[in-house]
């Protein structure tokens, strides 16, 4: 992860930005962050968490396949 931008930096304003590593340690807090952004926008509880696993869902595959699990 790079330290100048945590994963937990600007969460809940526009636009949110974040810097990682392609390390899966990372699909967790970039998950929390984005749910809290959907949180902050008033998406429900229900939608909030798909768009936390769909945005968990693409990063593991990038990591995954574009990376071959390299950090």
């Amino acid at each position: 992860m790079d330290q100048s931008e945590p994963v937990e930096a600007s969460t809940g304003v526009l636009p949110l930005r974040l810097r990682i590593d392609t390390d899966t340690a990372n699909l967790a807090p970039v998950r929390r962050a984005i749910e809290r952004l959907a949180t902050s926008l008033r998406f429900d509880e229900r939608t909030t968490a798909d768009i936390g696993l769909c945005v968990n869902e693409a990063m593991a595959n990038v990591i995954r396949h574009a990376y071959g699990g390299a950090s």
